[in-house]
């Protein structure tokens, strides 16, 4: 019967430094090949380890099949540097992009143009009710790359809601989930893009302008009884709360 060598050992290299990497072989009794754990060195951490089989070879049969058995093993152990945590220059974990786009929202107040008729020498006109009120705002796009699958239940329970927390550093119902979207192939190995938008502004979502007050009051819907403060999930407001955690999505920083 043919010999077999057990794992296929590599040839013998030679010890030597080569740059940051130290390649070192220990000698070792061939029983002791498997549980040999490399001794640790500063500053550095295990990338591989080969064994091969040297002095006088035996064979013990499994099964029909021989397997080689050596008097002694060496053990050579390659150590190296350990390679920094990969990061984006955004500072956003790896397999993760992001992009932040501010704007402004114009909310017209009153009437835009109203007629007035003209009496004596002043002349008939239109004039300017109200003025526009910008409130900032700032779109969120958190895209996580190559994945093979994508958050479909969270998906459904958080868009058009808005933030039931804080969320990445945003206030309690100032963030509005977006609608998501997944791109990829189709096939064995089949990486998709998802994709996580958000709509965040300075107010809370669940209120209005109001241009007889100048105050944002909450915005109500009828459907229940309502006084005063904040109306916490109970239906009364157009937009409902909703866990933004589920998605998922990672720490987008927040900048200086």
């Amino acid at each position: 019967m043919p010999y077999e060598e057990m794992d296929g050992f590599p040839e013998e290299r030679w010890t030597r430094e080569r740059g940051t990497e130290i390649v070192t072989q220990y000698p070792l009794p061939w029983a002791d090949r498997r549980t040999f754990v490399p001794p640790a060195k500063a500053g550095l951490i295990v990338a591989s380890k080969s064994i091969k089989g040297v002095g006088r070879l035996s064979g013990v049969e499994v099964e029909g099949v021989i397997y080689a058995v050596y008097e002694r093993a060496l053990v050579e152990v390659t150590y190296i540097v350990p390679p920094e945590e990969e990061v984006t220059p955004g500072g956003i974990a790896a397999g993760w992009t992001f992009d932040k786009s501010w704007g402004m929202d114009v909310i017209q107040t009153g009437p835009r143009m109203q007629w007035r008729k003209g009496s004596g020498t002043s002349p008939d006109e239109f004039i300017e009710q109200g003025c526009p009120v910008l409130v900032p705002m700032c779109e969120w796009t958190v895209t996580h790359l190559e994945q093979t699958t994508y958050p479909a239940a969270a998906f459904k329970a958080c868009m058009g809601r808005i933030n039931n927390a804080i969320y990445q550093g945003v206030a309690k119902g100032h963030m509005l989930c977006l609608a998501p979207g997944v791109r990829g192939s189709i096939g064995d190995k089949a990486k998709m893009d998802v994709t996580f938008k958000f709509l965040e502004r300075p107010y809370d979502w669940r209120k209005k302008f109001n241009d007889k007050t100048g105050t944002w009051d909450w915005v109500m819907t009828g459907k229940a009884p309502w006084t005063s403060g904040e109306p916490d999930g109970d239906g009364l407001c157009a937009y409902d709360l909703a866990d933004f955690s589920a998605l998922g999505v990672t720490t987008v920083p927040a900048g200086q």
